[in-house]
């Protein structure tokens, strides 16, 4: 085998993980932009606490705080100590999809800690979120189908 055998393989190799990842992130954007536009919509702190609630209970979770911004585009999980979590919401991710995506964060204990200063594992972070954390968590909020 020489070396242009080699580097065609190398070439074509690149050419599917481009495209299999433009699939991927096509594929994740699209079903969260359904998820949002056809979603329950939040317009209030007391409705988000209902929400929360409600959904909390299908994942067995306790001590989520909710956090409603009525102009303020947010969508995030934190945890706030081992007990207490909380979802920030705001502007078109106030809905029950984005509300069950970040409780499924919470669920599966989705949060890194992001004091490492080290290059790569920050890269390698993002890419376990963006490929497993985010795909996770969309399935769970457009099918309810826990991974």
């Amino acid at each position: 085998m020489d070396t242009n055998e080699i580097f065609n393989y190398m070439k074509t190799g690149t050419a599917w993980l481009v495209g299999g990842g433009f699939v991927y992130f096509t594929a994740i954007v699209g079903l969260q932009a359904t998820s949002i536009r056809y979603s329950e919509k939040i317009k209030s702190q007391k409705q988000l606490d209902i929400i929360i609630e409600e959904e909390s209970k299908k994942l067995n979770l306790k001590n989520v705080i909710g956090i409603f911004y009525k102009n303020r585009r947010e969508s995030s999980a934190e945890e706030y100590t081992k007990k207490i979590c909380g979802i920030k919401i705001g502007e078109i991710y106030a809905t029950r999809g984005i509300v069950k995506h970040e409780l499924y964060h919470i669920y599966k204990h989705h949060f890194f800690p992001n004091k490492t200063k080290k290059i790569k594992q920050k890269f390698l972070n993002l890419l376990k979120y963006l490929f497993v954390m985010e795909s996770q968590a969309t399935i769970y909020e457009v099918f309810g189908i826990k991974l």
